[in-house]
């Protein structure tokens, strides 16, 4: 009989324990929501500049780690096209292994043949200094993110959560934003997408990689300083976001940016954009084959819709909060 109540006891205080738990976790995303509110009713500024450390590579590429002894993150720019460029070509594809399937004419992979290993979700902080709605953002992204899925039966998108981002920091969490982005250059600067790689497994006692690189985070940064956005169907001279969520997304899957102006300029990766584009919002057919590659084939049996904006939006903020706490 004393067992049974010494075990009862032992059930009763780890079930204190948890509530305890939440309850904590819950109070510091109902802080972090009301904050997320506040900053949304006075347009707060996000000021974004790249970590320490970072190298860049070319004009359009920045670079921070090593994939030999750890996770290795590229920050890819994507500039206002002038007329007078004619691009330039960056981290040029190696040449491909004979055991592999050459890649299309119009296709870069940022890593060779580096993926996602799994859908993970991804904080949206929709805080603008543009006044953009947070429905059209939302929705906006949304609408990106299935750009992609129509390619590929793998999925390529956890739930859409909506947060706080800290910018372009590897920190563990997929994060979207906007704000200022403090580059040279930076008035013709349209966004910054970070992808992160590493190994899956590496030798416990050199560090060495010894399995396949993966995609493990991605963080973007849509520059609100100098551009004004929007839907370029329905509104004349801004920079139409859905067209440059398209785009940046790519880069989240692993793809790179395309410099060659023929025949490439009219592709979903081609690296410049311009005021009213939205020749990115669907996927040309290198693209298509591109992700493909990565991830997989689009079977031919219907599959029903995401589900990212099921989530009342009380919901997707406090998950979010938790999200971020448990990834702090």
């Amino acid at each position: 009989m004393d067992s049974f109540r010494g075990r009862d006891s032992s059930f009763f205080f780890f079930f204190i324990v948890i509530a305890c738990i939440g309850f904590v976790l819950a109070l510091v995303a109902l802080v972090r929501m009301d904050a997320h509110e506040h900053d949304m009713e006075h347009g707060s500024v996000h000021v974004v500049e790249l970590p320490p450390n970072t190298v860049q590579l070319s004009e359009n590429v920045y670079c921070l780690g090593n994939i030999t002894y750890g996770p290795m993150t590229f920050f890819l720019v994507n500039r206002l096209m002038e007329h007078h460029e004619s691009g330039l070509t960056v981290l040029r594809r190696e040449t491909v292994p004979s055991n592999q399937t050459a890649l299309p004419t119009c296709c870069r992979h940022i890593i060779e043949n580096a993926r996602w290993k799994n859908a993970e979700p991804y904080i949206l902080d929709t805080r603008n200094s543009r006044g953009l709605r947070e429905d059209f953002i939302i929705a906006t992204f949304h609408e990106a993110t299935q750009a992609w899925q129509g390619a590929t039966d793998f999925p390529l998108f956890g739930r859409q959560l909506l947060g706080a981002s800290s910018g372009l920091l590897f920190n563990g969490r997929n994060e979207i934003a906007f704000g200022v982005i403090r580059l040279p250059d930076a008035s013709r600067i349209i966004a910054v997408t970070g992808v992160t790689f590493d190994c899956e497994v590496r030798n416990p006692s050199t560090g060495a990689c010894i399995s396949a690189i993966l995609v493990v985070e991605h963080d973007q940064i849509y520059n609100t300083n100098t551009f004004p956005w929007g839907d370029a169907t329905q509104e004349s001279n801004v920079i139409d976001l859905l067209n440059i969520a398209v785009h940046e997304l790519g880069h989240s899957l692993g793809l790179n940016d395309l410099y060659e102006p023929l025949p490439c300029d009219a592709s979903t990766m081609w690296g410049f954009s311009s005021l009213e584009e939205t020749a990115k919002r669907t996927l040309d057919q290198d693209t298509q084959k591109c992700i493909m590659q990565l991830y997989g084939e689009k079977s031919t049996t219907p599959k029903s819709a995401s589900p990212h904006l099921s989530y009342p939006r009380w919901v997707s903020l406090f998950l979010g909060s938790i999200y971020m706490l448990l990834h702090y």
